[in-house]
Parts: C-alpha cells; sequence; structure tokens
C-alpha cells in the first residue's frame, strides 16, 4: 500500500441455560457503559444470510438493556407493522452493548428460511421494523445499454440458498410508466448479471432486485438508474452502450497515407497523418492497420478516433522513440473518446529505450485551469473530464527481466478520466506492470492476462467490475509487486492472482512493502476528526482536531462518518464545509450530539471480492481502512496470508486521521498454507493506536465485522514478527487485535476500551495453529460460536483482556480433508534422444503444481507449474499438487535419461519396485541384506562401460551390492562396495566397471546391508554428435520479424532471420522446431547455409495449432547440414517461434 498505514514501525445450538449463565455475567461489565434511552430504538442494519440456529446483530441507536427484547416474524406478503404480532418469535439475547448501539441474538432453531421483519423493544417501546435477509441492491455497471446488453447489479442477499431458502432471483426494469422482467445471465449472492429484454421500451429505470420471486424489491442505494436506449453499432464486441458513439463507418486505412508494413522504416508520421484526417471529422473514425509489422515512436489519438489493427497477432508496432517521458500511443485530451484495439506493441528488436507508458489515454498529466496554472487530475476527482474510452484485444509484450531507466520505465497504460473506461481480452508483458487507472467511475478489467516483475493493477473506479483476470508476478525478479487496487463500489470475482512478493520465498530483507493479491486502499482518504457540537437539518457543528478544510478527493467522495457515541456507523456525503460547520446530502436516520465523534474520510464502501484463486503471495485480500458494508466471499488462498482488515487512528504533527472499517464480512473464505514471508496466514481485524505515542482509546474504528464459514489451515510454523506484513504475527486462525501492535497506555477499563466492537466468529474452521482464536485487550463485544478445530496446539482462544465475549460451542472437531491427486507427466519418463516438451497436470480441478527438476522434494517455495517445460535428458522432474482447502498430494517423479547420452542417470528414489528399502523423497537408505531396487526400461543404448553411484554409510564396515540385468538373477553386469563414509550426512561417489550393460532392460540393484544412495549413472557410452539449439529470438539478423523477448512471430512472406556461426559438427540430421499458428493455412519455411540464395538443407511446414498460444513441435530432415555456417531461415507467412534445435 502507499499510504501513512505503510509505516508499520509504528506500525450454537444453544441451550436456554448458557443463554441465561451469559444474561448474568455480562451484567457487571454492562454497567460501566450502560446508556439509558430516551427514544424507542431505531434499526440501522441486521446481518446478511442469516440461517436457524445462527447468530446475528442488529445494529441501531438507543438498543439498551433496560425492557430488551426483540422479535421476529416470516414476512411473504411485504407487510411492516409497527408492532410485532402476537405470534411472533423471539429470539435468544446473547450478546447487548453498554452503549446501546447492538444486540446479538441468536435465530430460532427450526424458524423457517425466507425474509423476516425485525423489532428491538427497549423500555420506551417497540422499534419500527426493519427487513432480515431481503435483497439488498447497491450499485449497478452501467448507466445506459441496448437490447442484449448486459448490466450487473451488485449487492446482498441476492440467493435465497445463502441463508436456507430457495434461489429466487429476479431482476426488472421499472419506472412510472413500465415494469419489464429482464433475463439474468449468471448471479450468486452478491452479483446479477441480467441482458436487457428485447422490446424494453426507450426510457430512464430503477433496477430492482427480488430474492423471494418479487415480493420484495429492493434499488440501488447509490441512487443509480438505468437508460435503455436505442441500438447501435458495436463490432468489437464492447458490450456498452458508448461503443455506438463511435463513427464505426469512417474506416480510414493508414496505408493510404503512405504506412507501409513490414518496411523496416519509421512509419509514425503515415499513421498519424490517417489519425489526424480521421480527427477532422466531427464524428471521429477508425484508423485501420492491415497485418505487418509498423515501427512508431509516438502517435496522438484524436478525439473519437480509434486506432485499430487487423488482428492481435498479425498487427505489430514496434516501439523506436528515445524521448523520457512519452508514451507509444497516447490522446492527450480532455475528452477521452479514443480507443486502441486487435494489435501488439513491442520493443523493436536491439532497441533498449521504452516509452514511460505504452498507452496514455484521457487527460495529459497536468492540465492548466483556465488562468493558466497547473492541475493534476490524477489527484483530483473534479478535474477529471475524458470519457468513453477503451483497450480491446491489445498485447503489449517485452522483457520481464531488466528495468527501464526514469522516464523510459515501460509501464502498460494510464488513464485519466471521469468515467467509461474498460480493458477487455488483453495480455500485458513487461518487466514493469505499473497500470495507473484514475477514473471516477463506470469501468470495467476483464478477461485479461498481466504478467510482471514490478507493479500493480490500479483502478480508482467506482461502478467498477474486475473479473476473469490472470495476474502474475515474475519472481525472478525481486521487486515490488501488487495485484488490483480498487476503491470504492467494486465487484472483483473470479481473478486468479499468483506471485505477489518483491523477495525469494521466505527472506525478509529486501522485502518491499508489497504482497497485496487484491487491496482495498485508502491513500489520502482520511482528513480529520473530532467531536460533534450540534446538528441540525443538513448541518453539523463540529470541534475538529486540525483546522478544518473541505478535502481534494483522489476517489469515492468526501464523507462523515459517525464513529462514537449517538448516531454511530452513518456515513454522509459532504457537500460542502464552512468554519466549523459540515454540511452533508440528506438527513441523518438518527441525529448526532455532543456525545458523537466523527471522521473525516474517502469511504470504501461496497466491495466485493468473490471467488479469486490467490496463490502463492505475500499478503491476500487487504481492506486497508475506511471499507464500509464490504464482503470478502468464497475466495481460495494457496500459500498467501487470508483477508486483513485493518483500522487504525492517527495523530502526528503532520495528520490527524482515523480510518474505521464497519459492517464488512468475511465468509466462505478457503485458505490453505501460509505466506512464504510471514510464515502465517488466517483472517481477522485489527484496529491500531499511532496517536503520538499515547495509546489512548478514540472512538470504535472497527465495528460490526463478522467472520462466518471460513476454512483455515495452517503449518503450525513460527510467524515472522509483525514489521513483515501489517497483519498480526499470530499463530491462529482468526483474530480480534485492538491496540496490539501500536500503541497501548496500558488502559483496558470498559469504559476505555471497544476500538473493535460487535464481531462475529461463527461456523469456522481451524486447522494446524496454536490457537484457533486470538483476543485482545480493549475489544468489547465479539461472539464465538459453534466454530471447529484439529491440531489447535494451544487452545480455542487466546484472550488478553476482552470486554463482554461470548464464547459458546466452540469444541467441535473439523471434519478431514481429502488428497490432491497426484501429478502426472506427458511424455512419462522414460530415454530419449532429444529434450523433451514435458505438461504435468493433477486430475484434481483447479490444484496449483509445483516443481523442481534437479531430483529434490519440491516445497511451498518451489516454482509452479504456469506451462510446458523443456527437459533436458538427463533430468528427473517431482512435482506435487496442492489446492486450498485439500490436502498435499504424493510427490510424482519423472526420470528422462538420453538413450543416446554419455551417461544415464537413475535417481534412487525413482524405482519402479523395491523390497526393504525406505525412500527418504531424494535418496533411499535403511537397507538389509537382500534387499533391492529395480527401475523399468533403462536404454542403455550401445553400451556403457562404467557405474557411478553417490552413497553415504555411516557404519564401520564396507557393504557390497550386485547390479542385474531383468532379474535378481539375470545377467550381473558389475557390483560395487561402499565403504564407511564417516557418518550418514556424508556423501561421496565411486565408480566400478561393467560388462555387458547394452539395450534396454530392467536394471536391479541388490543390497547387502546399510547404505544410503542418492542415484547411479552409466558412463562412458559411445560419443553421439551434440544437438545444437538456436533460440528463434536470438538472430544476428532479419527482415519483417517481431521479436517478442523468448519467441518470434509477426511473420509475412519473405520474412527471415540469420543465425550467425552455428557449428553442426561433424554432421546433423533433422531440425526440431517449437511454434503456434493461431491462422487457419499451413505455412512453409526454407533452411538454407550461408545466405538467402545459399544451400538449401531442408524444408518444413507449420500446420494450424488452433490459437497463438497453443505450442507445439514439429521435425525435419536435414540433408548437408554439417561444418560452421550462417543459418538462413525463410517463411512464407504468420507463425510463431520459440526455438530451433539441429539434431
Amino acid at each position: 500500500m502507499y499510504s501513512f498505514m505503510a509505516k508499520r514501525s509504528l506500525k450454537k445450538s444453544v441451550s436456554q441455560i448458557l443463554v441465561l449463565v451469559m444474561f448474568f455475567s455480562l451484567a457487571s461489565v454492562l454497567g460501566a457503559r450502560e446508556a439509558y434511552a430516551a427514544d424507542p430504538p431505531k434499526i440501522q442494519r441486521i446481518s446478511d444470510a442469516v440461517q436457524a440456529g445462527k447468530t446475528f446483530t442488529i445494529s441501531g441507536w438507543d438498543i439498551t438493556s433496560a425492557s430488551q427484547d426483540v422479535a421476529i416474524k416470516l414476512d411473504t406478503t411485504n407487510a411492516s407493522p409497527a408492532t410485532p404480532p402476537g405470534d411472533a418469535l423471539h429470539p435468544a439475547i446473547i450478546q447487548s452493548d453498554g452503549k446501546g448501539n447492538y444486540v446479538t441474538v441468536v435465530m430460532p432453531s427450526g424458524a423457517a428460511s425466507g425474509v423476516y421483519n425485525v423489532w428491538v423493544q427497549n423500555a420506551m417501546g417497540w422499534s419500527a421494523p426493519a427487513k432480515l435477509n431481503a435483497a439488498r441492491a447497491q450499485w449497478i455497471s452501467e448507466k445506459q445499454a441496448w437490447a442484449g446488453q448486459k448490466i450487473t447489479v451488485v449487492g446482498r442477499n441476492f440467493a435465497g440458498s445463502e441463508f436456507g431458502a430457495s434461489n429466487q432471483t429476479i431482476v426488472r426494469l421499472k419506472n412510472a410508466s413500465t415494469t419489464v422482467n429482464q433475463t439474468i445471465v449468471s448471479s450468486n449472492a452478491y452479483m446479477a448479471e441480467f441482458a436487457i429484454a428485447s422490446g424494453t421500451p426507450a426510457g430512464t429505470y430503477d433496477v430492482e432486485v427480488s430474492n423471494d420471486n418479487g415480493v420484495h424489491w429492493s434499488k440501488p442505494s447509490s441512487g443509480q438508474q438505468l437508460q435503455v436506449v436505442s441500438a447501435g453499432s458495436d463490432p468489437l464486441g464492447l458490450g456498452v452502450a458508448w461503443a455506438g458513439n463511435f463513427n464505426w463507418a469512417n474506416q480510414v486505412n493508414a496505408s493510404s497515407y503512405g504506412a507501409n508494413p513490414n518496411s523496416g522504416a519509421d512509419e509514425t508520421a503515415h499513421i498519424q497523418a490517417a489519425i489526424d484526417d480521421a480527427g477532422t471529422n466531427p464524428n471521429g473514425g477508425i484508423v485501420y492497420l492491415t497485418d505487418g509489422t509498423y515501427r512508431i515512436s509516438s502517435l496522438h489519438l484524436a478525439r473519437k478516433v480509434v486506432l485499430r489493427g487487423q488482428s492481435r497477432a498479425g498487427t505489430i508496432l514496434q516501439y523506436i522513440g528515445t524521448a523520457n517521458g512519452i508514451a507509444a500511443i497516447d490522446s492527450k485530451t480532455n475528452y477521452g473518446q479514443v480507443g486502441v484495439a486487435n494489435l501488439t506493441m513491442t520493443l523493436a528488436p536491439g532497441h533498449n529505450s521504452r516509452p514511460d507508458f505504452f498507452l496514455q489515454l484521457g487527460s495529459p498529466w497536468m492540465v492548466p485551469d483556465a488562468n493558466g496554472n497547473p492541475t493534476y487530475p490524477a489527484g483530483n476527482i473534479a478535474e477529471r473530464t475524458a470519457e468513453q474510452m477503451f483497450i480491446k484485444g491489445v498485447k503489449i509484450d517485452y522483457t520481464l527481466d531488466t528495468n527501464g531507466v526514469d522516464g523510459q520505465r515501460g509501464f502498460p497504460m494510464m488513464t485519466l478520466g471521469k468515467e467509461r473506461f474498460l480493458v477487455a481480452d488483453s495480455d500485458f508483458r513487461g518487466f514493469a506492470g505499473y497500470a495507473h487507472n484514475y477514473v471516477n467511475q463506470y469501468s470495467s478489467f476483464t478477461n485479461s492476462y498481466m504478467e510482471f516483475s514490478f507493479g500493480v493493477y490500479i483502478n480508482t473506479a467506482e461502478y467498477y467490475v474486475a473479473t476473469g483476470n490472470t495476474i502474475v508476478g515474475h519472481n525472478a525478479v525481486n521487486a515490488e509487486k501488487h495485484g488490483l487496487s480498487i476503491r470504492a463500489n467494486n465487484y472483483v470475482a473470479d481473478n486468479k492472482i499468483v506471485g505477489m512478493r518483491s523477495v525469494v520465498s521466505g527472506l525478509v530483507v529486501g522485502h518491499e512493502n508489497d504482497g497485496e493479491a487484491i487491496m482495498s486502499e485508502a491513500p489520502n482518504g482520511y482528513f480529520n476528526y473530532g467531536t460533534v457540537s450540534s446538528a441540525s437539518g443538513l448541518g453539523v457543528t463540529v470541534s475538529a482536531d486540525r483546522t478544518l478544510a473541505m478535502p481534494i478527493a483522489m476517489y469515492s467522495y468526501p464523507a462523515i462518518q459517525i464513529i462514537d457515541g449517538t448516531g454511530l456507523g452513518q456515513l454522509r456525503k459532504v457537500t460542502g464545509i464552512s468554519g466549523n460547520v459540515i454540511t452533508i446530502d440528506k438527513a441523518w436516520d438518527k441525529t448526532p450530539d455532543s456525545t458523537s465523534k466523527w471522521t473525516l474520510i474517502t469511504p470504501n464502501e461496497n466491495t466485493t471480492a468473490y471467488n479469486n484463486t490467490i496463490t502463492d503471495n505475500d499478503k491476500g485480500i487487504w481492506l486497508f481502512g475506511n471499507a464500509y458494508d464490504s464482503v470478502v466471499a468464497d475466495n481460495k488462498f494457496l500459500d498467501s496470508e487470508g483477508v486483513f482488515i485493518w483500522s487504525v487512528n492517527v495523530k502526528n504533527a503532520n495528520e490527524s486521521n482515523l480510518s474505521p472499517n464497519y459492517y464488512n464480512r468475511v465468509t466462505g473464505n478457503v485458505l490453505t498454507g501460509v505466506s512464504q514471508l510471514s510464515k502465517n496466514s488466517g483472517v481477522g481485524v485489527a484496529s491500531e493506536r499511532f496517536d503520538n505515542g499515547g495509546g489512548h482509546y478514540l472512538a470504535i474504528q472497527a465495528f460490526a465485522n463478522e467472520f462466518r464459514n471460513n476454512d483455515l489451515t495452517g503449518t503450525n510454523e513460527t510467524p515472522v514478527g509483525n514489521s513483515i506484513t501489517e497483519a498480526p504475527s499470530y499463530n491462529t486462525g482468526i483474530y480480534i487485535s485492538t491496540a496490539d501492535i501500536g500503541y497501548y497506555d496500558g488502559n483496558n477499563d470498559v469504559s476505555a476500551a471497544g476500538d473493535t466492537t460487535n464481531t462475529i466468529v461463527e461456523d469456522n474452521t481451524v486447522r494446524n495453529k496454536q490457537y484457533a482464536v486470538t483476543l485482545t485487550h480493549s475489544s468489547y463485544g465479539t461472539v464465538m460460536a459453534n466454530n471447529k478445530t484439529a491440531n489447535v496446539t494451544g487452545g480455542f482462544v487466546r484472550d488478553t483482556g476482552s470486554h463482554n465475549t461470548y464464547n459458546v460451542t466452540n469444541s467441535g472437531a473439523a471434519a478431514s480433508q481429502s488428497t490432491a491427486a497426484a501429478p502426472a507427466f506427458t511424455p512419462a519418463a522414460g530415454a530419449y534422444t532429444s529434450p523433451q516438451t514435458v505438461t504435468i497436470a493433477s486430475s484434481t480441478a483447479g490444484a496449483t503444481i509445483r516443481y523442481t527438476t534437479d531430483g529434490t522434494t519440491p516445497t511451498a517455495s518451489s516454482p509452479i507449474y504456469m506451462g510446458p517445460l523443456t527437459v533436458t535428458p538427463t533430468q528427473t522432474v517431482k512435482a506435487i499438487a496442492t489446492k486450498a482447502g485439500m490436502l498435499q498430494s504424493a510427490v510424482s517423479t519423472a526420470a528422462y535419461t538420453n538413450s543416446s547420452a554419455t551417461s544415464v542417470t537413475l535417481q534412487a528414489e525413482s524405482y519402479s519396485d523395491m523390497n526393504g528399502i525406505v525412500n527418504f523423497g531424494s535418496t533411499i537408505g535403511d537397507l538389509g541384506a537382500g534387499d533391492w531396487v529395480r527401475f523399468s526400461n533403462v536404454n542403455l543404448g550401445s553400451g556403457y562401460a562404467t557405474l557411478r553411484v553417490r552413497f553415504t554409510n555411516g557404519h564401520t564396515a564396507a557393504m557390497t551390492s550386485e547390479v542385474r540385468l531383468d532379474s535378481l538373477t539375470g545377467t550381473q553386469i558389475g557390483s560395487f562396495s561402499t565403504p564407511p563414509t564417516g557418518g550418514w550426512s556424508n556423501w561421496t561417489e565411486m565408480t566400478t566397471a561393467l560388462t555387458g550393460a547394452s539395450g534396454t532392460h530392467d536394471i536391479y540393484v541388490k543390497f547387502s546391508g546399510m547404505t544410503d544412495f542418492d542415484w547411479f549413472r552409466f558412463e562412458d557410452s559411445v560419443t553421439a554428435p551434440t544437438p545444437v539449439t538456436v533460440q528463434a529470438e536470438s538472430y544476428s539478423a532479419s527482415n519483417s520479424v517481431s521479436n517478442y523477448g523468448s519467441t518470434i512471430g509477426g511473420l509475412n512472406a519473405g520474412s527471415w532471420v540469420k543465425y550467425s556461426g552455428v557449428n553442426l559438427g561433424s554432421g546433423l540430421t533433422a531440425l526440431k522446431f517449437r511454434f503456434a499458428n493461431g491462422e487457419s493455412t499451413t505455412k512453409t519455411a526454407v533452411v538454407r547455409l550461408d545466405s538467402l540464395t545459399g544451400t538449401q538443407i531442408g524444408t518444413f511446414t507449420t500446420p494450424t495449432t488452433g490459437g497463438w498460444g497453443s505450442w507445439t513441435e514439429a521435425s525435419t530432415s536435414l540433408t548437408g547440414a554439417s561444418g560452421t555456417h550462417d543459418i538462413y531461415i525463410e517463411f512464407s507467412g504468420a507463425t510463431d517461434f520459440d526455438w530451433f534445435r539441429f539434431e
């Protein structure tokens, strides 16, 4: 994260008896902070998705203990009686709040599933009813659509199955004259995507959602409406109504302006001329680039102009610019209305300079105001004006291994705009993956791939959808990496995020403040705090901790939130500040008074992080403050730290801030393993005091947060200290931490506690931890119920002084876990005459595979399998499969030997059969007389004369072994002795002569006693010609070829490459090559010596592979391939190549 928080150095089924015991035990606790009400209660919020037998919290005001009661009644008709009917149910109260801000109850066992009316009583009477389990729509993804286009509505309680009912979700569009039911395309508990029904009249509508087939309806709390418009043109499939605002009919072909693909010359001026001409049309146009390679320095898009290639694989823009601080393509228009589609951007071969940004859309970084003074739209939502911008089907590809210099950083994109920006179906690979998108609202990032060594994908927009993306950290480089950085009103789902960490696993020195897979950040989003003097209407008179001023918002909107006293939890938009009076946008539900405290923030409300796969990250999903009504649900974490909600109060010479987290839910997540950096994992909330060293209670930082149904499996390793990540370093599954990392004044009286208040921990499973829950001093009102454990060594809870805590029915045993299927290798282990392209797969869907190629046993820090491996005999590949919520698979081993190599190595542990031995994972041992191992189908070729063995013998006597073919009594081809080595950790090698070791056989090694073995190697074979591999991208000269860093492509008829001084030795007879052909026709190539008209030694074809991401291998015979030559390969058309191997 980038804010002050980075400074870490500051850094039941319940019995009635239990309920009664709890009630009386709370009486003395509540008295110290008991509130008295002059009015009946008001309900602000109720827990979501509540089933029979489960706890839930009712939050609001004047919920005092005198005459306290709760009533609920199933509501099947959308009625709202003022008081409970006589047949209402009265849930057991298990926890009350001394300040009167909430009450926690248990839904009666056997209660019917559905939507309920809920009432709360105090000594002054009953509250008005509030709905439990009703759908709550929060926001929609777009403000316009035409028939057939899809809209996403995001909220809570959309699926009845969450609370035990059937799923009866429906969506309708409704205005004063028309109601039209819509077709739901996909949905879950937090989202419904629907397609605008044909025949829906044009007009402006409320979007309404029901989870009970239309009894109760909800429209977005954001106040958004949807305008249905007439269908327009959308040839790129952008899926948004504003696609129709581009002039698709005005297509301007850049070739008409002199742009010549594959010329090798600078084509910038020609393409820019086409752009400028399209821009002279008031409606803009589409600048079209036919397939081929174009060299450019910097292009500037005009308003309403789209730059469109013929195909992503075929239209290549090679950057040749050298200036600092420029973009390869920019718009630099405050209006926006630009797009880039269907092309690849890379660096010209041998060109070291990079653009600072490959793509820069919308406003420039600095915009002069009316008086010529500089303004910076990145830091102020009011200064962003550009809209309607897109990146579709674009690939950016350059090296992952080296950083650029200042001004030539190679960032993929920066966007500055007011609204409506999308990225879809794109692929960004390169060292610097910092994608800066400062957009106010309506944005999306979908179905794209991103891989970087240093970077983060930032989008500050509200109404932001990020789905179906894969983000990978290139961990060969130790540099700062974050995944998705988000703000308010977002839906982040179905993404895969891998490898967000800056240093090698387990290292602390050099660690950057990074590692989040998804982070809801609040940089420059907390401004001031203080107390309320009085409030009336839309004005709030306050006392502030420092001079009060209207904030400048980078995202979201300025808001005041009540964080203690009367009116707790209310959030209102700030429309103005004058002196010490704050003006808000709508009246309070409960008017604050002199007991109230406030904070001034930009809220990160309504985040939804759902069903993401988080693998091998230092952290996980981090809510870095100002989170309000957010959900982290059903995500899968493997070898990552988990979910962390961080609240903090900071006061020093420069700032007075309080960053709260209210009404958030962490549910259904599965965590397996630990972060390789912190050696920790879990879910929890921390509220910390960094108040100039005082450590005093100020206000409720975290309120009404819930942790339910999470499955958390650690490793029982000792976590590294708190300076490594912001999360506490407790060896615990769930933590409620208050004033335990920052400062603490030592005052744990209930009147000076409660920074973290009203937390539910229910139905979670914790395995392999010291404690299931850690609960610290200064925490108030925690409910722990129905949690299960396994291998929790220190007890269920570590409690260092919490207040008003409920702990019942937490002794259940965790369910057993199934084991992931062991990986399989294709091709299988065996003897081969050349390197093999090996794929590894597990039959467990979604499993992560880790592997080694040096024969060692894989661990949680081993590389993650991302695609086929090139295995050169002799190598032994080992692999394990892991998946969140499952046990690790057995180790799979595949030894690849070379039938024509000078040696064949058999890893001792990779036997096919054995008797009496112990497999230690990478060695064997514990041998007795008569024990043996068998290695199947070992190809000894034309013969080996020597056997080399690596062993250790900790005994005082030498042991002997026999080597036989095909059976324990078969032909003996050798024997050897293993003398003492002075200890079992002292390894050495020895050799012995062999006789008759040729052909393909089962090899048996029979032992006389105790020795440990690492490997057996057959040596001294007849020398065979050495293959020569040429990496395709390492050419010495070329024509009309795109260099992608590790492959080549963008080929046309007549394209060629030259490889200088290739030594083919005494003669090689075959050429093997790895390629992808995403076109529909087969292409050909010719291989010649020394020139394009030199001796032809071979030809080959590259049939279609079904896609540019589908790679395969092929080979062709060669004639006259000997000696040292320049090798020329001339191509007939588009194919991508990885390497060429002469064999």
